[in-house]
């Protein structure tokens, strides 16, 4: 190794671990929320919320923004918490197809991501609703595509 190369690579490492621990905290999250579900749904609401507002303030910082978009990725992947979260579905849904017009490609994949999570959520593995069925799942879009 060069000279040279040293601090690229010492900073390649850092980077990985940084990586590493973010690639985390959605689990840390749905852990701490499967835990408290049965007993307080109180939590859940609020920090939904809190993600929810976190995800959609362009004024946020937009790292803040896709880790809010990631955490509610996983979240909703979680089939514990399907309950808690089937009130949030449609909000979701509306919020990952608004980042698909930001300009920051980290939040646009992030809500990719998250919509492809809603998706697979809501009509399974192998989709068999009609847009009747689907929207009745999903009330609240209605008005969102009209």
């Amino acid at each position: 190794k060069s000279a040279e190369a040293t601090p690229v690579i010492a900073l390649g490492e850092q980077v990985h671990k940084y990586l590493e621990k973010i690639g985390r905290i959605p689990y840390a999250f749905t852990c701490l929320l499967k835990s408290e579900a049965l007993r307080r749904r109180h939590l859940v609401d609020n920090t939904i919320s809190k993600l929810f507002y976190f995800a959609r303030n362009d004024s946020e910082a937009k790292e803040l923004r896709i880790h809010s978009l990631n955490i509610l990725k996983r979240l909703f992947q979680d089939s514990d918490l399907r309950f808690e979260l089937d009130p949030f579905v449609s909000e979701a849904f509306v919020l990952s197809i608004k980042g698909f017009g930001t300009e920051d490609w980290g939040v646009r994949n992030s809500s990719l991501m998250l919509f492809s999570a809603l998706s697979l959520r809501t009509l399974g593995p192998k989709p068999e609703l009609n847009l009747m069925q689907f929207f009745q799942k999903c009330p609240s879009l209605v008005d969102y595509f009209m």
